[in-house]
């Protein structure tokens, strides 16, 4: 994570880091809504696809699943199109646990 982090100001210029700099140290409220936002940003890109078969998920759709997974501080999420793929899915977790 430090590394990305780095990576990621090594892109800025002066007057975008002086920014940065200024609203981390003044707890500024935009600074923490662009953060919140770009995280509620990534964790919505999984429910594009369905994690078994790939199909498009329509996300008005009341046949879609998502579950949340994995041991505490690293959960994982995946969006099922359908019951079915769901299913497989916890199938194939059933394989691997034994």
């Amino acid at each position: 994570m430090k590394y990305m982090i780095s990576d990621m100001l090594e892109k800025l210029d002066h007057h975008e880091l002086m920014n940065i700099k200024q609203g981390v140290e003044k707890g500024d409220l935009d600074f923490r809504a662009l953060v919140k936002e770009k995280i509620i940003e990534k964790e919505r890109s999984h429910e594009k696809f369905c994690a078994v078969c790939q199909n498009d998920i329509d996300p008005g759709s009341t046949t879609t699943f998502t579950i949340l997974f994995g041991p505490e501080g690293f959960k994982k999420k995946a969006t099922f199109c359908a019951v079915d793929c769901l299913h497989y899915f916890i199938d194939k977790l059933k394989e691997m646990k034994c």
